[in-house]
C-alpha cells in the first residue's frame, strides 16, 4: 500500500509496557512517525498469524490507488512481540494496550483493518472510544461466540507451534489445514512468519494467547454499535466463522456500515486464499468511505 508496492517492509519495534514488533511500509522513523496528512492503516492479524500475513494483500494493492502507509503489528505473544503473563491476554486489555501504543506514536485517527481476532480487537478499541478510526475494515470476524470454531482455531495454532522439519513441510501443513490457500502465498507467508529452532521450523506463538478467543470482556455487538466512522464488513463465501446472517446483522448494527463484501472462493483464511481480491475490496471500501482523500 505504498507508492512502491514491491518495497520490502521495515522491521520496527514499538514502545510500550510490552514491546510490539511491527512491519512498516511507507513510514519514516523507528519508531515510525505518522505521515503529514495522518493517513495510515494499522493492520491487526488473526490468531496464530503475524504481521507478515498482510504482505500478499499489500503487494496486490491496486496500482491506480493512492499510496497508503501501513503498520502491521505482531499481536502480543505472536512473532517478535513480547509475551504477556498468563491471564493477561484478555481481549479488552490487549486492545487498550494497542490503543496506548498508537497514541504514543501519535497515530490519532488511523484506518483500522483487522482479520478475525484482529477485527475483534478493533471492536474493543474503537467501540470503547480508545481509538477514533478514520474507517474500520472488519474481515471475517463474528461478535457471537462460536466454541466449535474456536476449538478449530486453537488446533490450528497448536499445529503451527508444533512446526515441521523444514519450511516447505510447514507450508504444506498449513495448506493441508486450509485447502483453499494459494500455494505461492502460503509459502511466502510461512517464510515471513516462521522461526527456526533445534526441532525444526515453527511459528512463535505463546500458547496462553488463546485466551484472546474468550468472550468475557463485554458484549461485542454493543461495541460494534458504538464504533465511530464508516465500517466495512468482509466475509469469505465459505467461512465457518462468520455466517451470512451474522454478517447481515453486523451491517444492521454498525451505525455507518457499508453492505457486506463477499469474497468468493475463500473461507476464513482470506489473506492466504484471495489476497488480490481482498486488496481490491478494501481499496474500494476505503475509496467509498473517502478515507483515502
Amino acid at each position: 500500500m505504498t507508492s512502491s508496492r514491491s518495497q520490502a517492509p521495515r522491521d520496527v519495534l514499538l514502545p510500550g509496557m510490552a514491546p510490539l514488533r511491527a512491519l512498516s511500509w511507507g513510514l519514516d522513523g523507528d519508531p515510525p512517525s505518522p505521515p503529514g496528512d495522518g493517513k495510515v492503516a494499522v493492520l491487526l492479524h488473526g490468531m496464530g498469524d503475524g504481521a507478515g500475513v498482510w504482505q500478499a494483500m499489500i503487494k496486490n494493492w491496486p496500482p491506480a490507488g493512492p499510496p497508503l502507509p501501513c503498520l502491521a503489528l505482531d499481536l502480543p505473544g505472536h512473532g517478535g512481540s513480547a509475551r504477556l503473563a498468563p491471564g493477561r491476554y484478555r481481549i479488552g486489555e490487549v486492545a487498550r494496550s494497542i490503543a496506548g501504543v498508537l497514541a504514543e506514536l501519535s497515530f490519532d485517527s488511523p484506518i483500522l483493518i483487522g482479520h478475525s481476532v484482529g477485527a475483534r480487537l478493533i471492536l474493543h478499541a474503537a467501540g470503547r472510544g480508545l481509538i477514533k478510526p478514520r474507517a474500520s475494515i472488519l474481515i471475517d470476524a463474528n461478535p457471537d461466540p462460536n466454541p466449535q470454531a474456536d476449538a478449530a482455531v486453537v488446533a490450528h495454532m497448536e499445529a503451527l507451534r508444533g512446526g515441521a522439519s523444514d519450511l516447505g513441510s510447514l507450508a504444506e501443513l498449513v495448506r493441508a489445514r486450509m485447502p483453499l490457500a494459494d500455494a505461492a502465498v502460503t509459502r511466502d507467508v510461512i517464510q515471513a512468519l516462521a522461526r527456526q529452532s533445534p526441532r525444526g521450523w515453527h511459528l512463535p506463538i505463546d500458547p496462553a494467547a488463546k485466551q484472546l478467543l474468550e468472550r468475557s470482556d463485554g458484549d461485542e455487538w454493543g461495541l460494534l454499535a458504538a464504533i465511530p466512522g464508516p465500517v466495512g464488513i468482509v466475509r469469505g463465501a465459505f467461512s465457518s466463522i462468520l455466517s451470512k446472517p451474522a454478517a447481515a446483522r453486523m451491517v444492521e448494527t454498525a451505525p455507518q456500515a457499508a453492505p457486506v463484501e463477499m469474497i468468493m472462493r475463500a473461507g476464513h483464511a482470506i489473506l492466504f486464499e484471495q489476497p488480490k481480491v481482498l486488496a481490491e475490496t478494501v481499496a474500494q471500501l476505503l475509496t467509498r468511505f473517502g478515507a483515502l482523500r
